[in-house]
């Protein structure tokens, strides 16, 4: 038993079905981390072509607030990492196309400049945030999986046993 639990298994059989197991769970890691980063770059997209056009009428906040939504979508589709390299998207979008001078990474203005340092922090405590309830929703999921186990588990040995051999 202790070598099992120090070494992995050591029947042939339970070798490959960790490592299957092992490879199933990083590919799905991988694909979470690159629906992230696809849903980072459409949204990201899409929200720089409806607002661009728009720019002269837009307030200062205005991007900055709208930049927040890819973060957001990333968190909950890709985990931490796809979030933070929307927001890193979104600084730049939001620096290069909304802040005076435009087409470039130049701040003139210190308003401008403390706008951007809000707008890091927000999104970066927010995508924490997400991710972490993300992380807590799946583990509530494991948990009721857990118990529904369990319960059932009782019921089998309940429904095996007479009354007799329960007291």
């Amino acid at each position: 038993m202790l070598g099992t639990l120090v070494h992995g298994p050591t029947n042939p059989r339970e070798v490959v079905t960790d490592v299957m197991r092992r490879i199933e769970a990083l590919s799905a890691t991988n694909r979470r981390v690159l629906a992230g980063v696809s849903a980072t770059l459409v949204s990201e997209g899409v929200l720089l072509g409806i607002m661009l056009p728009f720019r002269s009428h837009l307030s200062i906040a205005t991007p900055a607030l709208a930049f927040v939504v890819p973060v957001v979508i990333a968190v909950v589709v890709g985990g931490l990492v796809p979030g933070v390299g929307a927001a890193v998207i979104g600084i730049l979008l939001y620096d290069i196309f909304f802040l005076p001078p435009y087409n470039t990474l130049t701040i003139h203005e210190p308003a401008n400049s403390l706008a951007l340092v809000v707008y890091v922090l927000v999104v970066l405590i927010m995508a924490q945030v997400v991710d972490k309830l993300h992380t807590a929703r799946d583990e509530a999921h494991r948990r009721e999986q857990d118990a529904a186990r369990l319960f059932e588990l009782s019921q089998a040995l309940i429904g095996d046993l007479t009354i007799s051999q329960l007291l």
